[in-house]
């Protein structure tokens, strides 16, 4: 059955830019270099986000504007390095981030569009990018781009979205959520931080020389597809399971028979996890990438 949105989405949310600027921390911070984790010098991607909100006659869009700008010169005291840049430390090698407090970047802008002509946020539009700016084009060529931008952006009903636009190195799924908590805080005069935000990464730093002190299953490479051997024995003691799969007429049935509820069983649950599984281990066989007698392997954790 085809499911059809109920809004078709819209590519073109026809924006215009009424402000752009940088905003500093609302008090002096101290200029240091942010140490980054191994993980942070990986996942090195702009991850942009934004929440909508209906019009509410106590808060025009100018309102939110000025108190959407106050509250970030606020939180940028507790977040000083959301407000600096990359730089690499030569001596180590290493990315870093220089809280100099150069700036985050915030955007005003305003739509001529219906905020219920956007359709639901929950799914993909290539025009809600526009509702999260990665750059400011207004500033010169000597200075750096922000590491995270804040954008207003009001439309013709009087309802409005706040976008940020971040890069993973400064903020996760549950760092961003404490952040956007704490930023909603510092709107009022009388609010503390809802959060109180833990930003020493150097609690995630690898020990020197590197000391593995748990099991890592999940990388552990079977040496035949039909026998295990001793080191699996020692995985199944701490709970792990080895499985090769090797489908035939009777397994086909089975999970056909799964998938249409005709198997019963108080001991057999098809999860979530295991379809999703079994929805990437066709698509690879499908995808042909490898020789028919090639042994795969699938690891979940």
């Amino acid at each position: 059955m085809a499911f059809v949105l109920p809004v078709p989405p819209m590519q073109d949310l026809k924006l215009k830019l009424q402000q752009s600027t940088l905003v500093s921390p609302a008090k002096q911070t101290e200029n240091k270099a942010f140490f980054l984790s191994n993980i942070d010098q990986m996942l090195n991607f702009d991850v942009p986000l934004s929440i909508s909100s209906k019009a509410n006659p106590d808060f025009p869009p100018e309102t939110v504007a000025k108190s959407l700008k106050m509250a970030l010169e606020r939180v940028l005291v507790r977040y000083d390095f959301l407000a600096g840049r990359f730089k690499l430390n030569l001596q180590s090698g290493r990315l870093e981030i220089d809280c100099n407090s150069a700036g985050m970047g915030f955007v005003v802008a305003t739509s001529e569009c219906l905020l219920d002509e956007l359709g639901d946020f929950a799914y993909p539009n290539l025009g809600f990018r526009q509702l999260a700016i990665r750059t400011l084009d207004n500033l010169g060529p000597e200075v750096d781009q922000p590491l995270c931008v804040t954008q207003l952006t009001s439309f013709k009903c009087g309802g409005f979205s706040i976008g940020l636009s971040t890069n993973h190195v400064l903020l996760d799924g549950v760092s961003a959520q404490n952040f956007i908590e704490n930023l909603a805080t510092q709107a009022f005069d009388d609010k503390p931080l809802a959060i109180f935000p833990c930003n020493d990464r150097h609690l995630l730093a690898a020990r020197s020389p590197p000391h593995v002190e748990f099991p890592h299953p999940e990388f552990f490479k079977t040496r035949s597809p039909r026998r295990f051997g001793a080191s699996s024995v020692r995985l199944r003691k701490r709970g792990v399971g080895i499985y090769s799969l090797q489908p035939n007429l009777r397994r086909y049935q089975l999970f056909k028979g799964q998938s249409k509820g005709e198997y019963r069983s108080t001991t057999t649950k098809i999860t979530v996890l295991s379809v999703v599984a079994a929805l990437i281990w066709r698509c690879k066989a499908l995808g042909k990438l490898y020789r028919v007698q090639q042994r795969q392997s699938f690891h979940s954790a």
